[in-house]
């Protein structure tokens, strides 16, 4: 049961209604409050049936003699700050050209889908689709640059819809087997791969202070998954290990000496073995390890066409590493 009737006294302006009113949410013309983890929001009922077929339905059996004050108590089994962030994109909205913290765009897709709110649902899942889109060119418009592959732990994502730490990746994991999003897990998994395996394996808080973490399914999906990326990483890195990959160069001794240069550049300076795989070749190009060493025009055009088919090769293959059927079937009836 998402929630129940309490037979008890509504709570007014008490101590511990002071985070409903800091946030404009205990109304003195409320007809209802709501209640989660002793934080009580006295809000209107008309709002919650209009928006929710699930509250329409519940508050259709309340029986005459539930209400005490002129208000009906409602206990719910959700998070305080979730509810606070549902009933506040209920009466405030927002503006929706505006990025939603991560906290919010989860707990509002937690709820949206718990109490049907179909608009609020709606409205995460298109951004969450922004961020973890189902094509590689999409993917690559948010995560080929370098701030995408560096130390920083902020995710750089365009459009910016969801302000998204990288180790947030859990919680995106964790939402999309719970609200059933399966097309935001091979990108998601892709991501998580890269994270530190104490945040794999440990889990993380998120910015409200809860611990997210994956289930034991989805860390050893996740680890078997970062292994066939590595293997894939390797695979790639082939072309520029062997001397015979000349492409008609008129001086192949000079592109491999550069072809090893790269290898070596990438490895001893933050390149990573889980996400070089899908590194956009024009970043290569223009910011990589090749910026320094450049190939000759035959070398460096065969090394990014390579590279922009194995990326493909790579993407489709996404649902295989992490076991997501029918990718990128499903992402692309989405």
């Amino acid at each position: 049961m998402s929630f129940s009737i309490a037979p008890q006294q509504p709570r007014t302006q008490s101590e511990d209604a002071t985070r409903a009113l800091e946030a404009g949410l205990w109304l003195e013309d409320g007809n209802v409050v709501l209640i989660a983890e002793d934080t009580p929001f006295k809000v209107h009922r008309n709002v919650l049936c209009h928006n929710s077929q699930v509250f329409r339905d519940k508050f259709s059996q309340v029986v005459q003699g539930s209400e005490n004050n002129g208000a009906l108590i409602v206990a719910l089994s959700d998070a305080w700050k979730d509810v606070q962030y549902m009933l506040s994109a209920l009466y405030y909205g927002g503006n929706t050209d505006k990025p939603l913290s991560f906290a919010v765009a989860s707990a509002l897709l937690r709820l949206g889908t718990k109490y049907n709110i179909v608009h609020l649902r709606d409205e995460v899942v298109a951004r969450l689709k922004q961020c973890f889109p189902p094509s590689l060119e999409d993917f690559n418009n948010c995560y080929a640059g370098p701030k995408a592959y560096d130390d920083d732990d902020s995710l750089a994502c365009i459009p910016e819809a969801i302000q998204l730490q990288k180790t947030d990746v859990i919680g995106v994991i964790n939402l999309a087997r719970l609200c059933d999003l399966p097309f935001l897990l091979p990108p998601a998994f892709y991501i998580c791969s890269a994270l530190d395996l104490d945040d794999i394996f440990e889990g993380v808080q998120d910015e409200d202070g809860r611990l997210m973490k994956l289930s034991p399914e989805d860390i050893y999906t996740c680890i078997r998954g970062r292994e066939d990326l590595i293997r894939a990483n390797l695979e790639c890195m082939e072309i520029f290990a062997f001397p015979e990959n000349s492409f008609g160069c008129a001086a192949p001794f000079i592109c491999n000496v550069r072809e090893q240069a790269f290898i070596h550049k990438w490895w001893t300076e933050g390149g990573r073995i889980d996400t070089i795989v899908l590194v956009s070749p024009d970043w290569v190009e223009r910011r990589g390890p090749l910026i320094d060493s450049p190939l000759c025009i035959l070398c460096r055009s065969a090394v990014l066409k390579y590279m922009d088919a194995f990326r493909q090769l790579v993407w489709n293959s996404l649902g295989e590493y992490f076991s997501v059927p029918d990718w990128p079937i499903i992402a692309n009836a989405e």
